[in-house]
């Protein structure tokens, strides 16, 4: 009987190792503090692929469509690729060659799940405490205040079950309000404003108190245009606050996002420090007066909703896009450099499809030449091989000029065979670019379509948004 239960034991942890999911990535940097710092970095990149994957999942059952929405514009809104809440990391020893030093961190499920597990549990009991005290609250801006700190409580958690999904948690306790809850709260004790300044300044007073913040433009979910509107939220906000220029040199991260509403636009403000953990927020009901003679409707928002639907992602492969300037919701004006870097885990071979929505509102999509000398579509194909892995590439610098608009840059990479998977197209002869389609839509779909679905093989898909305006 020993020798039975002795078996079943073995048998079930042979098969926990097997469920077991680790994740590891690689820094580099010209000292070991900035190659641990790299290596976080991009360990959060990992795994913020592997949640969007999971959400991706979710997406796929009908029953969990309006949940996946919110934990997915959640998880956009709030979090930053390199800056994800991450527990029980494990760093290897510095290792130096040719002058620079090279740190590899991993994440074990095993060890990790405890971590989130216990994160889990204390928020919902800080929530609990929360609902309890809004409902016993007779003071309006007490509530107020509550309400929006029970806000961030929600967020937190939302992020932390993301990832403990990822990981392979199952989720056992549901919060104990939800999002619409509180903000239908929130909407009924503030006041809506008429003047966009005035808002903005009665909200900078949550921020007072923090040192060295980046703001970042606003956004709609799913896009990352920055529109007439944003940048305005953007420049009045750094003026408000005390910022900084760069990301690079920011301590807290000011985000913002805004839905519009039939009569109303409402914009969530967040500070969110190097860690991921939010610190302060505030929420803005604005009047149309308020906006009134602002354009603050993305242009490309069908272009970003298609390309968010069914992202090509897998658990193993990840591709990124970057600029100088960063990733996140980028703006660029007449006569300003870009310069367009790309950054694969694996050896892979991509293309990259641009997906133009321009000023005057004339849409197209088309293949960008990364090698224009070469025969037919090897002029399209690029190839990672595994020494320029975890590593920045620089791919291509050009000036922001017209077309004045937005550009939702489209990379799709494989470790197969990438010739059979590039759509045809056709040379625009006023233009010289090989354009796939005057919908990006279709263009979309014909790219996804024609990705294998080889056993072994690993495809990943990823996008970035360049807005360039005249001034």
């Amino acid at each position: 009987m020993k020798l039975f239960y002795l078996a079943v034991l073995c048998l079930m942890l042979s098969i926990m190792q097997l469920c077991a999911v680790t994740l590891s990535a690689t820094g580099f940097g010209d000292s070991p503090e900035q190659a641990k710092a790299n290596a976080l970095n991009e360990l959060s990149s990992r795994i913020y692929v592997k949640v969007q994957s999971t959400l991706i999942d979710i997406n796929s059952e009908e029953s969990y469509n309006i949940k996946q929405h919110s934990y997915a514009k959640i998880f956009k809104e709030i979090t930053l690729e390199s800056n994800l809440p991450i527990m029980g990391a494990e760093y290897s020893a510095p290792i130096k060659q040719h002058g620079q030093y090279s740190i590899t961190t991993s994440l074990n499920s095993e060890t990790a799940l405890p971590l989130y597990e216990a994160k889990q549990k204390d928020l919902i009991k800080e929530m609990q405490i929360a609902k309890t005290a809004i409902s016993g609250t007779q003071s309006t801006e007490v509530s107020y205040q509550q309400l929006l700190a029970a806000k961030a409580l929600l967020e937190s958690y939302t992020i932390i079950n993301l990832i403990y999904t990822a990981l392979g948690g199952k989720l056992e306790q549901e919060a104990p309000f939800t999002e619409n809850e509180i903000s239908n709260a929130i909407a009924k004790l503030q006041q809506a404003y008429d003047d966009l300044q005035f808002a903005l300044k009665s909200a900078a007073h949550s921020f007072s108190t923090f040192k060295n913040v980046y703001p970042y433009y606003s956004s709609v979910y799913p896009s990352d245009e920055v529109t007439q509107f944003s940048r305005l939220v953007q420049s009045t906000l750094a003026n408000l606050v005390n910022s900084v220029s760069e990301p690079q040199k920011a301590n807290y991260y000011l985000t913002s996002s805004y839905e519009i509403m039939a009569d109303k636009l409402v914009l969530n403000l967040r500070l969110i420090d190097k860690n991921g953990s939010l610190k302060a927020g505030s929420v803005l009901n604005l009047n149309p007066p308020a906006y009134r003679n602002t354009d603050y409707l993305p242009k490309s928002l069908d272009i970003a909703k298609a390309i968010t639907m069914k992202e090509l992602i897998t658990s193993d492969l990840s591709i990124e896009l970057s600029t100088l300037q960063g990733k996140n919701i980028l703006l660029y004006t007449a006569g300003q450099e870009v310069k367009l870097m790309v950054k694969a885990n694996q050896p892979c071979q991509f293309y990259i499809a641009s997906h133009v929505h321009q000023a005057d509102d004339k849409v197209y999509s088309y293949l960008l030449e990364l090698y224009p000398n070469a025969a037919n579509d090897a002029r399209f194909i690029y190839n990672i091989p595994a020494e320029n892995c975890n590593r920045w590439i620089m791919l291509s610098d050009f000036v922001a000029k017209e077309p004045f608009g937005v550009e939702i840059l489209h990379i799709i990479a494989t470790t197969g065979e990438i010739e059979k998977m590039i759509p045809s197209t056709k040379i625009d002869k006023e233009t010289g670019l090989y354009k796939l389609s005057d919908k990006p839509r279709e263009a979309i779909v014909a790219m996804r379509g024609l990705t294998p679905k080889a056993k072994g093989t690993e495809t990943a898909e990823s996008n970035l948004t360049l807005t360039v305006m005249k001034e």
